[in-house]
């Protein structure tokens, strides 16, 4: 949450043991999941599943798409509550979205904000 506040990149540690891929992607969801942006690497077979697991998916690019477009439809309505499926969205919640997209748009799966 530190890193996030500081607007910079907090990266996971080092998965020593190469030759256990299934530890190595445990430990990599586990990142992922609790908010690193990315994975340190010491073996280029681990490359490829970093790359797969921190992209953004298809589900997760479409989830923050309409997360944007409920936050300026609500902007355009001058409304001070946004919701989504009844669901509350707040600015940290619009901050995730909107870095998702650009990490989307970084990787080639949208463009022109439609996904690829």
């Amino acid at each position: 949450m530190s890193a996030r506040a500081a607007k910079v990149q907090a990266i996971d540690n080092v998965y020593a043991d190469v030759a256990n891929e299934a530890g190595f992607m445990a430990d990599t969801l586990l990142g992922k999941e609790l908010g690193f942006s990315g994975k340190s690497v010491i073996h280029p077979n681990q490359v490829e599943i970093v790359h797969r697991i921190y992209t953004p998916t298809l589900n997760e690019v479409s989830k923050a798409q309409k997360i944007i477009g409920a936050y300026q439809e609500a902007l355009a309505k001058k409304s001070g509550v946004i919701a989504l499926n009844g669901k509350m969205i707040d600015g940290p919640i619009v901050a995730r979205a909107e870095r998702t997209l650009r990490f989307a748009q970084a990787v080639g799966l949208v463009k022109d904000g439609e996904l690829v």
